[in-house]
């Protein structure tokens, strides 16, 4: 019974792009990187839609803010806006506030859950574009 309720919340979390937002408040409703991952972990261990396509969501994510990345593997960033933020929109796009947004641990739960997600049989690489951004990651 519980099981099936907090499916409906997290259902009700869901954007069309496969990511979750941080709560269902109308007054806050942010993506981070961290929460999509964790929201999706229950659906890692058999076929799973729902934790493909929010890693799919999450590596457009990237793709769109690959130069941040590029900036990481070779320099550590300077300005506040040259790092990979830790929240953005419901439509993925950055949030022009000043915040500090390096939150390294974001990215190791991705990269561990990419890993673990591919070993459990889930689709979540698409492509080469992928598989770049998954090398960029481990070397910044």
């Amino acid at each position: 019974m519980y099981d099936k309720k907090a499916i409906q919340v997290l259902d009700r979390m869901r954007l069309p792009n496969g990511a979750y937002t941080a709560s269902l408040s109308h007054d806050y409703n942010y993506v981070w990187i961290r929460d999509v991952v964790y929201t999706v972990l229950p659906f890692m261990y058999t076929p799973s839609e729902r934790f493909e396509k929010a890693f799919h969501a999450l590596f457009d994510l990237f793709l769109r803010y690959e130069w941040k990345i590029d900036i990481h593997t070779h320099k550590k960033p300077v300005y506040l806006f040259e790092y990979i933020h830790a929240r953005y929109s419901r439509e993925l796009t950055e949030l022009n506030e000043e915040w500090g947004h390096a939150q390294n641990d974001a990215i190791g739960a991705f990269l561990w859950a990419v890993g673990e997600g591919h070993r459990y049989g889930q689709k979540v690489i698409r492509n080469k574009k992928d598989l770049r951004i998954l090398q960029k990651l481990v070397s910044s």
